[in-house]
């Protein structure tokens, strides 16, 4: 199974505004805690947004979940999954 993800990386928190900086990702895996991931955005200050279609090799019900520090919400069709907008350490958490 081959997907892309266009993946686009905001500079405020609240995904609000224009994308600084657009690419297409064949997986989701960003990992920034001590520097940032464009020289224009403050290490601590920006959102980032996948949006793309995800498949599953199976029937039935799935877990899906995220794995970060500070906040983050989960969006599958629209509906709202995982809502865990706070800065924290890093930490786990999944949804059906």
């Amino acid at each position: 199974m081959f997907c892309l993800y266009l993946f686009q990386l905001l500079n405020n928190p609240h995904l609000d505004g224009k994308a600084v900086m657009v690419r297409e990702d064949s997986h989701i895996n960003f990992g920034r805690t001590l520097y940032s991931p464009h020289a224009d955005i403050p290490y601590d200050w920006y959102s980032v947004r996948w949006t793309g279609a995800l498949s599953s090799p199976v029937t039935g019900e799935i877990n899906i979940g995220i794995e970060r520090n500070n906040g983050y919400r989960l969006y599958i069709n629209d509906e709202f999954i995982i809502d865990n907008r706070i800065k924290k350490s890093n930490g786990r958490i999944t949804g059906e």
